[in-house]
């Protein structure tokens, strides 16, 4: 469904991917890709989906909530002492921005953070 409201189809990971890449590319940061399907495509061990277009934007799913730790331990095996880290803000609530920045909020390191696009601009004030 989300696919169709985009426009796009099976090539919608490999175009996200491909966003990825270049908004590191314009900030001069290193891409990392996690084998940790976007939230749209998680699904509970009985297959029903963990988020759909109505809970996208909301608190992680309780089935999601052990995937903080694997992005933690993930990140902290590829990390430099000297690497920023920056993380989104969480504008909007997107279930993937949360998991994220829960994530990098565990380093207990210094963290930037950046608002999230489209987000910010539907809700300018936030």
């Amino acid at each position: 469904m989300l696919h169709t409201e985009w426009g796009t189809g099976v090539e919608t990971t490999s175009l996200r991917s491909e966003e990825d890449k270049a908004a590191c590319r314009s900030v001069v940061a290193r891409y990392r890709r996690f084998s940790i399907p976007d939230c749209i495509y998680r699904s509970a061990k009985d297959g029903t989906w963990l988020y759909n277009p109505n809970t996208l934007v909301g608190e992680i799913h309780p089935a999601d909530l052990p995937l903080v730790e694997t992005v933690r331990t993930f990140l902290a095996a590829s990390l430099k002492p000297e690497d920023s880290l920056a993380c989104p803000l969480t504008v909007g609530g997107h279930a993937n921005h949360r998991l994220t920045r829960a994530a990098v909020e565990a380093f207990g390191r210094p963290l930037a953070y950046y608002a999230d696009v489209p987000y910010v601009l539907n809700q300018p004030s936030a």
